[in-house]
């Protein structure tokens, strides 16, 4: 379980915020985000916050982004949780 994106989901229900928000994970073996946790951990912390509108994936070589998105989508059930990508090339 991501540690950050736990701490976010918590920050956000704890002081109330009534923004959306979203996530986006980098990946760079098309498994785990970069800090080795798991992206089907992350997006389902994530996914269960009600401000989180988006998860989604950027700064990740274009060949993995297709099964990372089919990832995202067996943990993302809500329908205000959508996949997008953003495969600008990072540094």
């Amino acid at each position: 379980m991501s540690v950050f994106v736990q701490a976010y989901v918590e920050l956000l229900k704890e002081e109330d915020i009534k923004i959306p928000a979203w996530f986006s994970f980098n990946s760079k073996d098309g498994v785990n985000v970069v800090s080795g946790d798991s992206l089907l951990d992350c997006a389902s912390i994530a996914e269960s916050c009600q401000n989180v509108v988006a998860v989604g994936i950027n700064c990740t070589p274009p060949r993995f982004i297709h099964g990372l998105i089919l990832s995202i989508k067996k943990v993302c059930f809500l329908s205000s949780c959508y996949s997008f990508v953003d495969v600008f090339k990072c540094s």
